[in-house]
């Protein structure tokens, strides 16, 4: 015969320890509609990079040109990183596309933060990019911006740019 207070802290421990039933409904979900889907996707492609991200890519791009003017033999590549959900490409874009720095003159030889899908676009377009002079500076220097065009793709979220 089994104690009295035996089996009670035994209903007390199997109460404790028993699993709970999900209360959320177990149908799939329904995928949404394409142009919902399209319509989300321009709002979010439409969206500015965050003010204080583009002024800490700014004051990072500006001290890097600086140190590589001040020693030419500096390495002179620059690496961006970002987080897999945000792309780097409209900061980066932002950032030079907004910049005013009189002393650093900046020309992008191509217009793209990437490489093009097609690889005959890439000699096409850097042809075209090279027959155009480039724009006259005050200090006979002027920053370039080429985007990396080697074959290999930066991981998911990573841009990256050779300046």
């Amino acid at each position: 015969m089994a104690r009295p207070w035996l089996s009670a802290l035994r209903s007390d421990l199997d109460s404790w320890f028993q699993r709970k039933t999900s209360q959320l409904v177990e149908e799939p979900l329904q995928p949404l509609p394409r142009t919902q889907r399209f319509s989300l996707l321009q709002r979010i492609a439409a969206l500015d990079a965050p003010p204080s991200v583009q002024s800490y890519v700014h004051k990072e791009l500006t001290e890097a040109i600086t140190g590589w003017r001040n020693n030419p033999e500096a390495a002179n590549v620059m690496v961006v990183l970002g987080r897999p959900v945000e792309s780097v490409a409209p900061v980066l874009e932002a950032v030079t596309a907004a910049w005013i720095e009189p002393s650093i003159p900046w020309h992008a030889l191509l217009p793209c933060h990437h490489r093009p899908v097609d690889p005959a676009a890439v000699s096409l377009r850097l042809t075209d990019a090279l027959e155009n002079s480039l724009p006259a500076s005050d200090s006979g220097t002027i920053l370039v911006s080429l985007p990396n065009l080697d074959g290999s793709a930066p991981p998911s979220g990573v841009t990256q740019e050779v300046l």
